[in-house]
């Protein structure tokens, strides 16, 4: 979510993303190098082996910590050659343990560096990166595997728009060891924590007709597909490691927790996890198979695989022989040609372009083609499970922070039109700049545009979420985060939090994220009560008896680390009520008409 990263092979020359925290450069810079030149003085790790169904991986049992921590166990075979664009395939078996890796020495999945306004020398080190990346990492209580333990399961998905991130980068910082998670809980009892890394942008969800014509008969959901089989080897193999396979909890953050969505509301993955806890979700989403495979196939064409009558050099076969670091070049290109994007736009909005055309897709295996994850939760044909969803009250806040001077009315007017394609309905946009008027944000039509913004892609879609698995039947519970952490408020020194993201920093704080970032003692309060929160949650499938169910009331529990935690009731009603009447909380697209295809509506073309 944060890290600049990077192969340590490739030279990064494509356009670069503002980091959502710019003003953590340097704080994650220090904090690795707190986190990896420790042990230097530290006495070496002791390891410990344990039998997975497909061979002995090698973990690292800390000197410190309370968990053993085993990084790059592979769940799928490589996605590379022939198996490119193709659903996860089984692995070889393997008799020889496989090695303890280090955690900055693990494989990321193909992605492009992020912008940073760090000096080039203060940058981390880069991590490998290849196509060969479908590995999961899992943290287990020293004790656990070797007493017979049948400890609840905790399975993060991380976010990144389904572009960037990695299993080994949760929440954020390298030097997150998981083990305030793993272990330590007393009363609240322990987790066996599990991240994983999914294919990434075209890697992980390019579409086309060619692709659904071959026989796995699925095409542009290849990181989800990926997600599940990471499912399919926890419940296979985690009671070896002191976890419960009957007691998984899903979670995932941002794009992460649209995918927990996904997973929710898909028949296909409902028999691997028992429970859900969804951050941040975005817009909820599944791209129309027909604007994806037609932005897939300009992308194609600019990889100069046009398509030809020879099988042999067909589209696809064509885009399979495409070195990876090639494939990586021409999907950026791709993003830039659609709108003329430059470098100092991201400084602006937080957003490349291009950046949010991947997602899921409606492919008739995943999804009927007809359907959309949408009118799934409206007609509550899922299976209904205890969830937990949250996020923070100003999650646009260090995602579209605009610097403009002056920002006027005007100004909230066209980011509006520019992030929602609704400027046509004069007066939808009426309605909405006199919901959202400046007097009801201190007179500032900025901070206006960051309440429309994240209520519209988060606050809003999150309700949709809860109302649908309450009306389900499920126990649903809803928090949200209402002070911005020390340190990033306000962002640019503009825009007021706590912003995207601020709640799983909470739930991931390490010793060294506390005093790298100078944690308040109240915030370190905070960080401790949602983790007990979460624990009690993923043991229970219901949080601590003080927070209330969501229902018709749509009570939920407002977190802060400045004022005692409270019960609140209907948050943003109003403005969700306008939100859903007007369709702005759906996936909706907007034309591009210079390539004649669609983008999901907080894209730009």
């Amino acid at each position: 979510m944060l890290i600049v990263y990077a192969s340590s092979n490739i030279p990064v020359t494509y356009s670069a993303m503002k980091k959502a925290f710019a003003w953590r450069d340097i704080m994650i810079v220090a904090l690795f190098a707190a986190t990896t030149g420790f042990s230097s003085i530290l006495p070496p790790p002791r390891l410990e082996v344990i039998d997975t169904s497909y061979g002995p991986v090698t973990g690292f049992a800390g000197t410190t910590a309370s968990c053993t921590a085993f990084y790059g166990i592979p769940y799928a075979a490589p996605p590379t050659g022939e198996y490119r664009f193709k659903p996860p395939q089984p692995m070889a078996p393997w008799k020889k343990p496989r090695p303890a890796i280090e955690k900055t020495k693990t494989t990321i999945c193909p992605q492009t560096q992020r912008y940073s306004s760090a000096p080039p020398d203060l940058l981390i080190k880069p991590m490998p990166m290849s196509e060969d990346c479908l590995f999961l990492n899992v943290w287990t209580p020293h004790y656990a595997p070797s007493s017979g333990s049948s400890l609840p399961v905790l399975v993060f998905i991380h976010g990144g728009i389904y572009k960037y991130g990695s299993g080994v980068l949760t929440g954020g910082w390298p030097g997150n060891d998981l083990s305030d998670l793993c272990a330590n809980h007393g009363a609240d009892g322990d987790v066996v924590m599990v991240t994983l890394n999914y294919r990434l942008g075209v890697f992980g969800f390019f579409a086309s007709d060619e692709l659904l014509a071959e026989p796995q008969g699925t095409a542009g959901n290849m990181g989800l597909q990926d997600q599940r089989e990471a499912l399919k080897w926890v419940h296979a193999n985690i009671a070896a490691f002191g976890g419960n396979p009957s007691r998984v909890t899903l979670w995932g953050q941002s794009a992460g927790g649209s995918s927990v969505t996904t997973h929710l509301t898909t028949a296909q993955s409902s028999p691997f996890f028992s429970a859900a806890i969804v951050m941040s979700p975005g817009l909820v989403a599944f791209r129309s198979f027909e604007s994806a495979s037609n932005y897939c196939d300009a992308l194609a064409g600019a990889a100069g695989c046009n398509k030809t009558s020879d099988l042999t050099n067909s589209t696809l076969a064509c885009m399979r022989r495409l070195d990876w670091l090639e494939l990586l070049g021409v999907q950026d290109g791709i993003g830039l040609s659609l709108d003329g994007f430059h470098p100092d736009q991201a400084v602006k909005t937080g957003y490349k372009a291009g950046d949010a055309v991947w997602g899921p897709t409606s492919d008739g295996f995943e999804y009927p083609r007809s359907s959309t994850q949408y009118s799934v939760l409206q007609s509550g044909s899922f299976s209904p499970k205890p969830i937990l969803v949250g996020g923070n009250t100003n999650e646009k806040a260090n995602l579209a922070c605009h610097t403009e001077v002056p920002f006027e009315q005007d100004s909230f007017r066209r980011h509006i039109k520019e992030d929602y394609g609704i400027a046509s309905d004069r007066e939808v946009m009426d309605n909405l700049t006199a919901l959202y008027d400046s007097s009801r944000h201190s007179g500032n039509w900025r901070q206006s545009y960051i309440a429309a913004s994240s209520d519209a892609g988060f606050s809003c879609v999150s309700r949709v979420l809860l109302d649908a698995f309450f009306k389900a039947g499920a126990p649903t519970f809803q928090y949200l985060l209402t002070s911005p952490l020390n340190g990033t408020n306000p962002y640019q020194g503009v825009c007021m939090g706590p912003g995207h993201g601020e709640d799983l920093d909470l739930a991931f704080f390490s010793p060294f994220a506390r005093e790298i970032l100078h944690e308040t003692p109240a915030e370190e309060n905070l960080s401790k009560r949602m983790k007990r929160y979460l624990v009690t949650f993923v043991a229970l499938h219901t949080p601590p008896t003080e927070w209330p169910r969501y229902g018709a009331n749509r009570a939920h529990l407002a977190f802060s680390a400045t004022v005692n935690d409270s019960v609140g009731m209907q948050y943003r009603q109003e403005q969700c009520n306008f939100l859903d009447t007007s369709r702005m909380t759906e996936w909706k697209v907007m034309p591009c008409a210079d390539l004649a295809i669609d983008v999901p509506l907080w894209g730009h073309c």
